[in-house]
């Protein structure tokens, strides 16, 4: 059997839907700007602060927003996972949040952030990622969420 070498790291690409349609959201509420990867395990999406941003004040969005990044970035891969199965992706619920670490008061007008959500738990709908965002190679914001989705499919009209 010959041996074949992978193609180099640097020249995969992979083309992932519009962020809209991964997530349970509509626009204003569409915070991320695109999908840089996702396995299953990690993800990393992009956020630009710009004039026209939700939720920003004079020059800058306040860094307690950093957790709707987190959770919608932790959304994408659920929306990538509905996808494949040819289903509509379904929200999903914040339980908390432990250990978080602000480095900064806000996100200042122009950064170009990284959102990265790696899956350190997942049991029967519930889970628990590490999360960061950095701006310029520095983490200005990190901690682990929990959270908990719900397949309609798995419940009756009652909602049980």
């Amino acid at each position: 059997m010959a041996y074949r070498r992978p193609p180099p790291l640097g020249l995969i690409v992979v083309n992932y839907p519009p962020l809209a349609e991964t997530l349970p959201h509509e626009p204003p509420m569409v915070l991320l700007d695109r999908i840089l990867h996702s396995d299953s395990s990690r993800t990393e999406c992009t956020v630009k602060i710009q004039r026209d941003s939700p939720f920003l004040k004079g020059n800058g969005v306040s860094c307690i927003i950093a957790l709707e990044y987190m959770a919608q970035c932790i959304a994408v891969r659920a929306g990538l996972e509905a996808l494949e199965r040819c289903e509509k992706p379904e929200p999903g619920f914040l339980i908390g949040c432990r250990k978080m670490e602000f480095h900064v008061a806000e996100f200042p007008l122009g950064s170009d952030l990284i959102v990265t959500t790696e899956k350190s738990l997942s049991v029967a709908g519930f889970g628990h990622f590490h999360c960061e965002i950095r701006n310029q190679d520095q983490i200005i914001a990190a901690g682990v969420l929990s959270v908990a989705t719900f397949s309609s499919q798995n419940t009756d009209s009652n909602g049980s």
